[in-house]
């Protein structure tokens, strides 16, 4: 009799660790399984492009961009100073009907410049660049053009403002240029950039 229970005993052991074993093997597997969907999603967050609505109408069909595209802050006061706005240099601000759209925020030089779009109270569309201005550096509105009917090539962004480059002084006479192309399906690209500089007497 007791020889009997000696090998039950010792078969009821093994089957025991067996299914330990097995249980120990299936919560492993999960748990690499739940560690490689945890690293894929990351991957997936991290690689696709920023999600953002184009505009559509006659505005630029044109993805946001620029070092400072995600400074909310920077975004939201520009903004603010284009609603705001009756005229700039004695020319009368069309202020945005509907949504804005930013096309580009970036520094130029030692300051920064936002550049939008929105579709003005009368109807058209228009783009509006703010900018740094002074020191202390103070946000300012420095132009709101109407979009012309044939989708441009390139948008000018000419800055005169806290320049600091040697032979270029802050104001009219001198001006930083640089031209903002249409950029490519991804909004992850800067697209392609030209710099040029002007001065005048």
């Amino acid at each position: 009799m007791t020889d009997q229970i000696g090998p039950i005993m010792e078969g009821t052991t093994d089957q025991v660790l067996a299914r330990r074993r097995r249980v120990v093997l299936v919560v492993a597997a999960t748990l690499l399984l739940v560690v490689v969907a945890v690293m894929i999603g990351s991957v997936v967050q991290t690689t696709e492009p920023r999600p953002e609505p184009l505009p559509g109408g006659d505005l630029l069909p044109w993805a946001a961009r620029g070092e400072l595209a995600d400074d909310p802050a920077l975004v939201a006061s520009a903004e603010a100073l284009w609603r705001g706005a009756t005229d700039v240099d004695a020319a009368t601000v069309v202020a945005p009907a509907g949504e804005v759209y930013l096309l580009w925020a970036d520094q130029i030089a030692a300051g920064r410049l936002v550049l939008m779009q929105a579709v003005g109270a009368d109807g058209r569309p228009y783009v509006a660049q703010v900018s740094e201005q002074g020191d202390p550096a103070v946000l300012g509105l420095d132009t709101v053009q109407a979009l012309p009917a044939d989708t441009p090539i390139v948008l000018a962004v000419t800055y005169g403002g806290n320049l600091h480059i040697p032979g270029l002084e802050p104001g009219r006479s001198s001006a930083y240029i640089q031209l903002l192309t249409e950029p490519p399906e991804s909004s992850d690209s800067t697209g392609l950039w030209y710099y040029k500089t002007i001065s005048g007497p």
